[in-house]
């Protein structure tokens, strides 16, 4: 992360900005390390625990991609609560089902 101060940035605008910056490298860390594409592969034709099922694996993924939409629109509106409580969520699923 870049430490620097605009000059014409407010406490508020800086921490938002700080804060967006800090949510969106750890989301970009979870994919890097759970989200691959090669993860996703070995998902779909492997499966895990021996539970395999293309339908369970396809709801899986989709769950997954549609917290990342919330994470993303969350930081979009300046809601890091609410991003912050779906990137934990991410992160367990991720270790859950990858």
């Amino acid at each position: 992360m870049e430490k620097y101060i605009l000059e014409d940035e407010d406490f508020e605008q800086q921490r938002d900005r700080v804060q967006n910056e800090l949510i969106e490298n750890i989301l970009v860390q979870l994919e890097r390390t759970h989200l691959t594409r090669e993860k996703m592969y070995k998902q779909i034709l492997f499966g895990q625990r021996g539970d395999f099922s293309l339908g369970v694996t396809l709801n899986r993924i989709d769950v997954v991609d549609a917290v990342r939409v919330n994470i993303k629109t969350s930081l979009m509106f300046g809601n890091y609560r609410r991003a912050t409580w779906y990137l934990k969520m991410l992160e367990r699923l991720c270790k859950k089902y990858f």
